[in-house]
């Protein structure tokens, strides 16, 4: 890339805003881990490399505020370090992208800080170098997101003063011709050196007395006043929990003395109420004895009576399957007697057909012979008359 037009873009945010995934969608890499919870993958700053349409791209990914390993003053030395490093070597960003969570539902605290720090590092004169991105439309209700992109851009506190000094507000999504043209907008932009790297650049200067630092050391000086006064508090508190807690630890021991006595008034009672129980329970096991003495000899009676019951079914049941076995040998020989007078009957029909049928094939052979002797006999009167004809002629 050595005689080419190298645009750099710094890429900024607080943790779990999408910087890497951004950089990651351009880049196409899949070196750059991208967090999947709460604590933030990008350390130091690095920087990734592209080229698209002739034009070399540097992207620098920066830790995020609000780190879970780092605190955000550890995260602004890393970010000044490399800001200072670059601006001493002659090197300016072409620009900066900011991205913000638009899944974040609120804005305060750590991150009303985190927006301070930004304006101070870039300064009013580079705000038109700054893009305003918000990240992750996909995951809110597209009403809620927009309800807060009108908040965050139109609140002076918020980005609202960066929009009006020439910063350019747009929506990121995963898309990655959509994210190159983003990076492309700073192609054509004058870089500008930073308000931090300025500054940095001034003799003598250190971190701690930049304006940016300031801001964190004075959230510090807050947050230890803050704590403070909770130490303060929870030790009022622990106090009086603790003259609380004698004060129920007396009463209860007092509650506990009185209810052992009605302990020990209770359990005489109950003792008695046991003796007497068992005399009567006593009373009733030698009664439920008896009774289940009395119903085991009903029981066995019973039995006996089944049993003799059962027997006498049995003889009835051996005597009746012998009566149905003899009544089934006389049915069957019955049935062997009708079927012996149904084929004489039956031989004796074929009999008589056969010899009706003969009586009328002798009667049907009698007319025939009678039917050619008529034919005959007129052939010859019709013979004779013709011969008789035939003679008068």
């Amino acid at each position: 890339m050595a005689g080419q037009k190298l645009v750099k873009v710094a890429i900024m945010g607080v943790t779990g805003a999408g910087k890497s995934s951004f950089i990651r969608t351009i880049t196409q890499r899949d070196d750059i881990v991208i967090g999947k919870g709460l604590q933030s993958e990008t350390v130091d700053a690095a920087s990734y490399l592209f080229s698209c349409e002739g034009i070399n791209y540097a992207l620098i990914d920066t830790p995020g505020f609000n780190d879970t390993k780092r605190s955000d003053q550890e995260v602004l030395a890393a970010i000044m370090k490399y800001l200072s490093e670059e601006y001493e070597m002659g090197q300016l960003l072409s620009g900066i992208i900011y991205l913000h969570p638009i899944s974040c539902p609120r804005v305060q605290g750590s991150m009303m800080n985190q927006i301070r720090v930004l304006k101070e590092l870039c300064g009013s004169e580079a705000f038109d170098n700054v893009l305003l991105g918000t990240t992750f439309w996909e995951e809110v209700e597209l009403a809620k997101a927009e309800a807060r992109e009108e908040e965050l851009f139109s609140t002076d506190c918020f980005l609202g003063d960066m929009k009006d000094f020439g910063a350019k507000p747009t929506r990121v999504y995963q898309d990655r011709e959509h994210c190159i043209e983003l990076i492309q907008s700073f192609a054509v932009k004058e870089r500008k050196a930073l308000k931090i790297q300025r500054d940095l650049a001034k003799p003598g200067a250190r971190l701690e007395s930049t304006s940016a630092a300031e801001i964190l050391s004075g959230e510090l000086i807050a947050l230890q006043l803050e704590q403070d006064r909770e130490l303060d508090l929870i030790r009022e508190e622990a106090d009086r929990a603790e003259e609380e807690r004698i004060r129920v630890v007396r009463e209860r021991e007092a509650r506990l003395q009185r209810e052992q006595e009605e302990v020990l008034r209770q359990r005489q009672q109950e003792r008695e109420r046991l003796r007497l129980q068992q005399q009567r329970d006593e009373a009733r096991r030698r009664e439920r004895d008896r009774q289940a003495e009395q119903s085991a000899a009903k029981e066995r009676e019973r039995q006996t009576q089944v049993r003799r019951e059962m027997e006498q079914r049995t003889r009835e049941a051996a005597r009746l399957a012998a009566e149905t076995k003899r009544r089934e040998e006389q049915l069957k020989k019955e049935k062997e007697e009708v079927e012996r007078v149904e084929r004489r009957r039956r031989a004796e029909d074929e009999r008589k057909r056969r010899a009706q049928q003969a009586e009328i094939e002798r009667h049907r052979l009698t007319l025939h012979s009678r039917e050619s002797l008529i034919r005959r006999g007129y052939g010859l009167v019709c013979l004779a008359l013709n011969q008789v004809m035939d003679h008068r002629l």
